[in-house]
């Protein structure tokens, strides 16, 4: 679909700009061009956005040597701050692939991953991550505002400081799971059994309110990328919808439509 998408796209732009190849009034074929570049548009994104979103991820295990130079770095960063590896590093097979460092800290209670995509350059990008007992909440402090394209799952919050240093983040994060666990008599969980299992559950819950109305995320997605607006800047507590999707937490019954509640 993503592949499909793009063709279309690059279609209508050529249409767009060189209507006299086709035997119709030039207004028209520039109507019908801008038809088909919304519609590629939407079926390459929405294509990416399942690709990135598989409802079973497969991981290999990889040696250090094949890990993005760019994420060796903050490696060294996060486990400065007390954070031990969690095994090898993974190989995860999305679409693009991608490549992650899981780290723990016990003091914590908390998940630190480096990560970088497939793509020249490689970007390398970290996060902080606590999952709250019984675990089906939790938080994510990202520093890359594209954390915040897509929408989040159900118990999925998410906070994030453009451009933040890693001790910088991880104050953050630490403020940030003091203050939701507080407001919602929440404990941070214990180090998972299988990171693994914990990685593929998040990206299928994702995929999963990704889904509930695709055509408008995938809408969502483009506006929020093109504008460079993205919600969920700044602490958690401070956000316009976090108490509200706390409360419909407590409450499923009396919130039902909170399933397609976006931000």
């Amino acid at each position: 679909m993503r592949r499909l998408g793009q063709a279309v796209a690059i279609l209508a732009v050529f249409l767009l700009f060189s209507p006299d190849w086709v035997p119709l009034d030039p207004a028209i074929v520039r109507v019908v061009a801008g038809g088909l570049l919304a519609a590629g548009l939407t079926a390459a994104v929405l294509g990416s956005v399942l690709g990135s979103l598989p409802s079973k991820a497969v991981m290999d295990e990889v040696a250090d040597e094949s890990i993005p130079a760019p994420c060796v770095p903050l490696m060294e960063e996060i486990e400065a701050l007390g954070f031990a590896r969690l095994g090898p590093a993974r190989r995860v097979h999305l679409a693009p692939g991608a490549s992650i460092v899981p780290f723990w800290s016990a003091a914590h209670r908390c998940y630190a991953t480096a990560f970088a995509s497939d793509g020249a350059p490689a970007q390398a990008h970290y996060d902080f991550v606590t999952v709250f007992e019984p675990g089906d909440v939790g938080l994510t402090s990202a520093a890359t505002p594209s954390a915040g394209v897509l929408p989040p799952a159900r118990g999925s919050f998410l906070q994030i400081f453009p451009g933040a240093a890693p001790g910088d983040l991880l104050r953050r994060h630490i403020e940030g799971v003091e203050a939701l666990g507080g407001a919602a008599s929440l404990r941070p969980a214990a180090c998972a059994e299988s990171f693994d299992d914990l990685l593929a559950a998040a990206l299928r819950r994702q995929r999963e309110a990704f889904l509930r109305a695709p055509l408008f995320h995938t809408w969502m997605a483009l506006w929020r990328v093109a504008s460079r607006r993205v919600p969920a800047i700044g602490p958690v507590l401070e956000q316009r919808d976090t108490r509200d999707r706390l409360d419909a937490l407590a409450n499923p019954l009396a919130h039902a439509d909170e399933a397609l509640a976006v931000r």
